[in-house]
């Protein structure tokens, strides 16, 4: 069986942009062709798949990531040179999404039912709902709701929008320099539970 090597003898310079699977395979490329390389590491992954954090270890999982490549680049022999750029796919988002389901559940009920008795409308002989001001939900919440909500990068209003079929947050400007949002029970979601 013959070997192909589809780099070529005379590559001087290895560039891994968006690798990938391919990121930590770039610096034993570069290696074994005697040569340097740049990587610009998005998705984390290890030699044999999706990359997970190693226990213990602390910061975010791209933070993990980005040692274990170092690592891997310090092992072969390379002088790492480190930059944090600003990629947008890396970006840290609020999500609110490792809140236990339970607990989501409880909190969804809960604000459902405030927002749904917000109001006495009537349609074909259903509740309607009405719109509520967040802060007044936000009286609703245990301190230690508000902290794991803390914890998970967002907030009450994070937490309604990714409830969205349930709830729509509505931006309502007063003043030019103040911004109220106002939550209310999805139309889509008072149809199904009508049916």
């Amino acid at each position: 069986m013959q070997k192909e090597n589809c780099i070529p003898a005379d590559v001087d310079y290895l560039i891994g942009n968006h690798t990938d699977e391919l990121t930590p395979w770039i610096p034993i490329i570069a290696a074994r062709r005697k040569c340097n390389f740049f990587v610009l590491p998005c998705c984390p992954f290890n030699f044999h798949g999706k990359y997970v954090a190693r226990r213990g270890d602390n910061g975010s999982q791209y933070d993990s990531f980005l040692r274990f490549v170092r690592e891997v680049c310090v092992r072969l022999g390379f002088i790492v040179e480190e930059d944090r750029l600003s990629i947008p796919s890396t970006k840290r988002v609020r999500n609110c999404l490792n809140i236990p389901a339970e607990t989501r559940l409880v909190l969804t009920k809960r604000f459902f039912d405030k927002i749904l008795l917000n109001s006495d409308e009537l349609k074909d002989g259903w509740r309607c709902g009405g719109a509520i001001e967040l802060s007044e939900l936000a009286l609703m919440l245990t301190e230690s709701e508000k902290q794991l909500m803390k914890q998970q990068c967002g907030g009450l209003q994070t937490f309604l929008r990714n409830q969205h079929q349930v709830f729509k947050t509505l931006k309502i400007c007063q003043h030019s320099q103040q911004t109220n949002f106002r939550p209310s029970v999805h139309d889509a979601f008072l149809e199904l539970t009508i049916l």
